[in-house]
């Protein structure tokens, strides 16, 4: 095991039964998060259609989400720290059900729009707090686990893509959302008793800042905040541009331009699942800097790829690189001494969204002016910074689990 972030002599912390009920419980939020979601975007053509809504109309609409979860993340570590993890995960799946179904629901640009924010809002919060639970049952078992509730949501992602594409064939659009947020409230109320908690005098603190150093932020959160910004701009870009990339290398729409997309998210759960056993054997900070250099090679191949089956093969590759970074950085915030319960959690989850919004829209912009490849040109610069950070995780200390 590496020495580096994992104490291999604490005795442990739980059963193994309520260690493996409370893995097994957060497993299952993350994948109904990600399944839901996946279902979700499966109708975004749909609304479209029933709205009578222009590309721009949508992407004004779209914006709804990201700018709801950006709005709420930043108060999750005062809920965290409120109502304590268990609760606000709990509170977060009924808000995240709830919200699943109301762009089903909207009649309008404007409604549609004020949906999507709410259901920005609760997917942030959701976001935030699954992860702490995740964060705090990594503690708790004193081993790399987060790479697998990762995998888990990007399962959750494959499957609700594959389910939901069936269901759009016989099904209307407010019968299907309605019966996904069913289904997530009853998966998310039989994981929520399984969860670890802990109740709100118990979580850290900060010690109160002087006044001349009052927004002055950890030097490695900060830097925990540029990975996660950069992990998920290539996951952006790649969710966005790579059909399009495809497109434009095969000069047709065939079935070849959905591989690079597939293969990019199948590599994304399978690192995901075997991320936290390469974790285990290499360390934290090695597992970063090796898939942000395959990551690298994967996006060069795509630039310099005469084929659309060779920059299909660059995006496996980025897939694989990419896979474990963000599990790794949330894994490294939630490690963060001397800060409030799910601060470091929820400050790189802000930085992630970021990514999220610049990411794929910065793409877009080089590409206006000097095509795809130089796009993806600088997705590969973003992923070799990631390379040259990645000893901000060798800063972090090593998990001192508590007895309880």
């Amino acid at each position: 095991m590496s020495a580096d972030l994992w104490s291999s002599d604490s005795s442990p912390l739980l059963s193994d039964a309520a260690a493996r009920a409370a893995r097994a419980a957060t497993t299952l939020v993350f994948f109904v998060a990600g399944a839901g979601f996946a279902h979700w975007v499966i109708r975004i053509p749909t609304l479209k259609a029933q709205l009578g809504l222009s590309e721009r109309d949508l992407g004004f609409a779209l914006l709804g989400v990201a700018a709801g979860a950006m709005t709420l993340l930043p108060l999750t570590p005062s809920l965290l720290k409120r109502y304590g993890t268990r609760t606000l995960v709990g509170g977060a799946v009924a808000a995240y059900a709830l919200c699943l179904a109301l762009p089903a629901l909207s009649s309008s640009l404007l409604g549609l729009f004020a949906a999507l924010l709410l259901l920005g809002a609760a997917t942030g919060t959701l976001d935030v707090a699954m992860n702490a639970q995740a964060s705090l049952v990594e503690q708790r078992l004193a081993r790399p686990v987060m790479s697998s509730f990762h995998a888990a949501f990007s399962v959750g992602g494959l499957s609700g893509t594959v389910l939901g594409g069936l269901m759009v064939s016989f099904t209307a659009a407010w019968v299907h959302l309605l019966a996904v947020a069913l289904a997530t409230a009853c998966l998310g109320a039989l994981a929520l008793p399984h969860l670890l908690t802990t109740a709100p005098e118990e979580l850290p603190v900060t010690a109160p800042p002087s006044p001349g150093n009052r927004w002055r932020l950890p030097r490695t959160l900060l830097l925990l905040g540029v990975l996660g910004f950069c992990a998920v701009f290539t996951e952006g870009s790649v969710n966005d541009w790579s059909a399009v990339y495809l497109q434009q290398l095969a000069l047709s729409s065939g079935g070849q331009v959905a591989l690079g997309f597939a293969l990019f998210s199948l590599a994304m759960a399978f690192g995901r699942l075997v991320g936290d056993g390469l974790c285990d054997r290499l360390g934290a900070a090695r597992l970063l800097r090796l898939g942000a250099l395959l990551a690298t090679v994967g996006f060069l191949i795509c630039v310099l790829a005469g084929s659309p089956v060779v920059g299909a093969l660059g995006f496996l590759l980025v897939g694989l690189g990419n896979a474990a970074m963000f599990p790794l950085i949330v894994s490294a915030a939630g490690r963060l001494p001397s800060l409030p319960a799910g601060a470091g959690v929820a400050f790189v989850s802000v930085f992630g969204y970021s990514g999220f919004l610049v990411g794929p829209p910065l793409i877009g912009l080089t590409a206006h002016h000097t095509g795809l490849r130089f796009g993806f040109l600088l997705a590969a610069a973003i992923t070799l910074l990631v390379c040259v950070l990645a000893s901000t995780l060798s800063a972090v200390p090593q998990q001192q689990p508590e007895e309880v």
